[in-house]
């Protein structure tokens, strides 16, 4: 039933529950006379043999048993706390992709081993370190999957938040004395060196965000295995990895079966839309993302809709996946164009009810346009109930917002660089387009502050958010579409 089993063997044989000798053999004989069914007692017999060759822990007549009881608790303990995390059930050819990474990282070895994967944006670099990790995470004291480094360390302290996470996965433990990368990297060499572990840092895009969080193999036991996920391979030569994991574009097969996946809710295309399809397939040179994104869009849509898609695709370069993927967002309707642009300049990353109820005080039905993104796959829901985005879709929403006033950030909808935002503010340039602002106080010198004037003009700001807030002026009539 796929549930995990760690027998004790209190004061008995394990070789005696496997073959049923001693004390179990006169127990059984006692059965069969009390004329139990003979089938029904084979089971028990055959259970008694596989749970006699199962790992556990044999308690003899000498055995302390205190001592056994800590174990038994520290190693249950740690069993329930690993979890596997979520993926998609909608993945093709994915099994080959584990097999080659298992081969790199040689698990069943006690070398520490460093395995990179490299690849551009929507190759599947997220989704096969995922598949890797849920397929040998057990084998391990500790693991940790650390998602969206790059997002996350642009932060105020975000190298401190992400020793944080990492030191709670491995030793289940808030650690709060930690005020800097290097007091960070101090708790991970003393605690970690001694623990076998699986960790796998996603999206890396700077060397210091290695350095702080796994910066030599001898920092972790032997048998120890991490993986990096990064667009930039030269970050995995310094980094000196042991291997390169380079996942190549989908086939045509299977690019069409992951296709009709997502626009057929099945393995094939319907027959009908079967050349419609191939097109489609070869328009996105096999890339998962713009195939899921794609074929999404498409579903339930009928011909007119799938030419005209066909005809927008073939006129964007092959190379050019972002254009591609615009294509999808301007099949959206406006709110979900709105709630797509406002989760990737503000959201990615929060907890999906507040932001449900952020956008219903917009006046949008959230829950109605969030389904109808998510089931495009322009946006999805974590385990822990965040919204989340790839980082080529924020990429892309981020670029949609730019590309409106690529020179006057204050005429843009949405304004969430800090460098942007006191700009527009310090010259009280912000107009009537800005629907959002987005400032943290402890990225930027101590002796500014928010002055009335800089926010005068942006009288259709409907989202504010400002993190260790100083403000100067009155702000009384301000924000009446807040």
């Amino acid at each position: 039933m796929d549930q995990i089993v760690l027998p004790i063997f209190y004061k008995v044989e394990p070789r005696d529950v496997r073959n049923q000798t001693g004390g179990y053999a006169k127990a059984f004989q006692e059965h069969q006379n009390m004329g139990f069914d003979g089938t029904m007692v084979q089971k028990w017999k055959e259970a008694m043999r596989e749970v006699g060759e199962l790992d556990g822990w044999h308690s003899k007549e000498d055995t302390y048993e205190g001592k056994l009881i800590k174990t038994v608790v520290k190693t249950v303990g740690s069993t329930l706390n690993k979890r596997p995390l979520s993926i998609s059930n909608n993945l093709v050819g994915i099994q080959l992709r584990i097999k080659e990474m298992l081969i790199l990282l040689d698990i069943e070895s006690n070398d520490r081993k460093i395995v990179g994967i490299h690849g551009l944006g929507g190759i599947g670099k997220t989704t096969i370190a995922r598949a890797v990790y849920n397929t040998v995470f057990h084998h391990f004291e500790g693991c940790s999957f650390i998602a969206n480094i790059r997002e996350t360390a642009q932060q105020y302290n975000g190298l401190v938040h992400l020793q944080k996470q990492l030191i709670f996965d491995i030793l289940k433990q808030e650690n709060q004395d930690i005020s800097s990368v290097d007091d960070g990297i101090i708790v991970i060499q003393q605690r970690f060196c001694a623990k076998k572990v699986l960790i796998v840092l996603d999206d890396v895009d700077q060397n210091i965000q290695v350095k702080s969080l796994v910066g030599d193999h001898k920092w972790f036991d032997v048998g120890s295995k991490i993986i990096i996920t990064s667009r930039d391979k030269q970050i995995l030569c310094v980094q000196e990895a042991d291997e390169i994991y380079e996942p190549k574009v989908m086939n045509s097969d299977d690019s069409l079966e992951l296709f009709s996946r997502h626009a057929f809710i099945r393995d094939q295309p319907l027959e009908d839309y079967l050349d419609l399809s191939k097109a489609m397939v070869k328009t996105t040179g096999g890339l998962p993302l713009a195939l899921q994104v794609i074929g999404s869009s498409l579903y339930l849509k009928g011909k007119v809709v799938w030419e005209g898609m066909l005809k927008k695709l073939q006129k964007v370069p092959n190379y050019d996946v972002m254009e591609r993927l615009k294509i999808s967002y301007e099949a959206l309707d406006d709110e979900e164009q709105q709630m797509f642009l406002d989760t990737a300049c503000f959201f990615n990353g929060m907890d999906k009810e507040i932001v449900c109820h952020i956008w219903d005080g917009c006046g949008f039905f959230s829950q109605v346009e969030l389904d109808a993104l998510c089931v495009r796959c322009l946006v999805t829901i974590s385990e822990k109930g965040e919204l989340g985005m790839h980082d080529l879709l924020r990429d892309l929403g981020r670029y949609i917002v730019c590309q409106k006033n690529i020179d006057e950030p204050g005429k843009r909808s949405r304004i969430w660089s800090q460098e942007d935002v006191l700009d527009v503010l310090d010259t009280q340039t912000g107009t009537s387009n800005v629907k959002g602002l987005s400032i943290d106080f402890r990225s930027i010198s101590t002796s500014q502050c928010l002055m009335s004037e800089g926010f005068a003009a942006m009288t259709k700001l409907r989202l504010l958010r400002v993190d260790y807030a100083r403000f100067s002026g009155k702000f009384t009539h301000s924000f009446s579409e807040l």
